[in-house]
């Protein structure tokens, strides 16, 4: 950036990156997202996870204004394999998109064959 004295002028940015921005947790470890409907499966449902602690620098007034939407399909047909992404949580400051992170599933879950779907429906009748 045109700097004569790039060292102190990076330390400098870093100290006041430090002094005004907090990290805060804003998912952790393994937490669960969203059960979602499996289609053509051998189990029902699945769980979104997040694969590892998930944190922002934020300044202080703007904690409140932090927000969480998740994207991802209502429905997941099969087969899915473990810790496949199945969509994203994206991390807003206010109207500003900050971060995006996947979403994985939880277990493997494999196709119905048809012995299976004749099991089920004579289960049913």
């Amino acid at each position: 950036l045109n700097s004569g004295d790039r060292w102190n002028d990076a330390e400098k940015l870093a100290k006041y990156a430090e002094q005004r921005y907090k990290f805060v947790k804003i998912l952790g470890q393994g937490e669960s997202i969203k059960r979602f409907k499996v289609y053509g499966g051998n189990e029902k449902y699945i769980t979104g996870k997040i694969d590892k602690d998930l944190y922002l620098p934020v300044l202080e007034n703007e904690m409140q204004n932090v927000k969480m939407d998740l994207y991802a399909p209502s429905v997941i047909f099969s087969p899915v394999k473990e810790n496949e992404i199945i969509g994203n949580v994206v991390a807003y400051v206010g109207d500003n998109i900050v971060a995006k992170y996947p979403v994985s599933s939880d277990r493997e879950v494999k196709r119905k064959n048809f012995i299976d779907t004749v099991k089920e429906m004579m289960f049913r009748f």
